[in-house]
This record gives C-alpha cells, sequence and structure tokens, in this order.
C-alpha cells in the first residue's frame, strides 16, 4: 500500500466538502481531478479503484483518491451507501510517496523533535475507536456551511486538523502492529481507553468483540503481559493522575470520575501501581509545577 507525506508546517488547502448519500446500487463515475480527494465511509461499501487497484471501503475506513489519478467505481453498492468527502490541495512539488516497508523509517522521521512536522496518510486507512476524525469531518462541514466566517483560512485549519487527526491514529497503530499487538487487543486498549468511566468488567469487554471471556483474558495477558482488569485498572490510575496532577479535583472526585466506586480501593490501588498515595502524588506535582512559575 502507498502512503502519502508532505511538510505540516502551513495548513492544507480547503476547496469543498459534501455528504454523498445513495439508498441502492450507487456507482462512481470515472474521473480524473486536479484535486485530492479524502472519503470516509459512514454507512454501506464503496467500491472504487485507483492507480488500478480495487478497494473495498466500508464503514468507518477512509480513502484518499490522488490529484491527477484516474479513479471510478468498478462495482456497484449494495443498498444505502453514505459517506463524507473533501476536496482539497496541497503543495504537488513537496509531495512525497511511500510503501509499506518504508513507513517505519518515515514514522521515525516524524517523531523526532527536530524534523519538520509532516501530514502522513495511507491510501486506504481505518478510523480509531476514539472516533475523532468523523467527529472533525462533521465539524469541518458544519463551518463549510456557516454564512459568514471571520476568515475562510478557518476552513484550511479544520481539515488540517482532520489529516493531523488520521496521522496520529496511523502512528498509533504502526506501534501496535509493530509490537505484535493483534488488531483485536488494540481495539480493546482504545475502547477501554474510551469507557474507563464505566462499570466494565472482563464479560462486558468480550461481549462488546464477540469473545469468550477466558478466552479473551488468556490472549490480553499472553500479549500485553497483564491481566485485563490489570489494565483496565492501570488506565484508570493514569487517568487519574492527569486529574489529580490538572485539575483542582478531591480523592474522591478523582477517584468516582475514573469508575472507581470506593475511594479506599481506589488509593490501595493507586499506592500499589505508583509506590505512593494519591495524596502524596497531588502535592508533589503542585510543588512542582510551583517551582515552574518561579
Amino acid at each position: 500500500m502507498r502512503f502519502f507525506y508532505t511538510n505540516a508546517n502551513m495548513p492544507l488547502n480547503y476547496v469543498t466538502c459534501g455528504n454523498l448519500i445513495s439508498q441502492d446500487g450507487f456507482l462512481h463515475l470515472r474521473r480524473n481531478f486536479y484535486v485530492n480527494v479524502l472519503i470516509l465511509v459512514q454507512e454501506g461499501t464503496l467500491y472504487i479503484s485507483q492507480n488500478e487497484v480495487r478497494h473495498c471501503i466500508g464503514p468507518n475506513e477512509y480513502l484518499l483518491l490522488r490529484a491527477g489519478e484516474e479513479h471510478f467505481g468498478y462495482q456497484p453498492s449494495d443498498g444505502k451507501l453514505s459517506y463524507l468527502w473533501v476536496h482539497f490541495t496541497m503543495n504537488e512539488a513537496e509531495l512525497r510517496t511511500i510503501h509499506d516497508y518504508e513507513l517505519d523509517t518515515m514514522i521515525t522521521t516524524i517523531l523526532n523533535p527536530s524534523a519538520n512536522q509532516q501530514y502522513l496518510l495511507p491510501e486506504h486507512g481505518n478510523i480509531a475507536l476514539t472516533k475523532r476524525a468523523p467527529l472533525l469531518f462533521h465539524q469541518l462541514m458544519d463551518l463549510s456551511h456557516q454564512d459568514m466566517l471571520y476568515s475562510p483560512s478557518i476552513l484550511d485549519y479544520a481539515l488540517s486538523l482532520l489529516i493531523m487527526e488520521l496521522t496520529q491514529e496511523l502512528i498509533e497503530m504502526h506501534f501496535h502492529i509493530k509490537n505484535n499487538v493483534p488488531p483485536v487487543i488494540a481495539q480493546i486498549m482504545e475502547w477501554i481507553k474510551i469507557n474507563y468511566y464505566k462499570q466494565i468488567t472482563v464479560s462486558d469487554v468480550a461481549f462488546e468483540f464477540g469473545y469468550n471471556p477466558d478466552y479473551l483474558s488468556s490472549l490480553f495477558h499472553k500479549t500485553i503481559g497483564i491481566t485485563l482488569m490489570q489494565y483496565i485498572r492501570k488506565t484508570r490510575i493514569d487517568i487519574s493522575k492527569t486529574l489529580l496532577s490538572s485539575y483542582d479535583l478531591s480523592i474522591k472526585q478523582a477517584a468516582f470520575s475514573c469508575g472507581f466506586t470506593d475511594e479506599k480501593y481506589f488509593m490501595k490501588t493507586f499506592r500499589i501501581l505508583e509506590g505512593m498515595t494519591p495524596s502524596q502524588y497531588k502535592k508533589a506535582f503542585s510543588k512542582k509545577r510551583l517551582n515552574e512559575q518561579k
């Protein structure tokens, strides 16, 4: 698969966007645009070919159609199809193409603090379970429909934020794959980070992903090195640390916000994982912030 990247020091150039909805049998026209097209499927399946490669794009998947490359539908959709689309341009002189075997080197370069930041997109990708990308896409569409914008460049920056989010998701998924984390485990870890505040059990997670609880627990432990419940507790404690250090919350408020129903159990778990009590952590971090302001 191809990946495209270009310098992110400047925003991309928004052209137009919309939402295609077809009730049945949609077949994309044969086209060759001067602009790039990003498509995010919401419902149904889009069958489209580009650069002699056939793509089957389902819900929560996206496709980048490159400027100057002919694309067309090779098969009608079955039933309803709905997808978001945006046309945009970028500095074609700086745009580069890499392939799978070059991705690791490219990501390492992007993460170098001294390197120029890059937009990096796969030709065909999946959005994360956090679903920030669809929200940003809808925000872009809402802005495009406003009668008055104090600056048209708002649309350029909204588009660029969407592409940066997809770049971030690609990097995170790449590291999961590099560390031999099966896709389902990576999805479960992300799902837990979204639902940490709920009263979730191993059975709840197994039901959500269609697995036997015992099998899933064994697979998770073998892959990550800790049990599923240990990971849930660790995720909650990690988030509680942010709440304690960045917001003026009590220990009880932080505990309940992170899904703990028992304050004493939260304090015990915090101490086991962090080597100090929540109060000690909060005080230590407060002193650090105070020192930084001097």
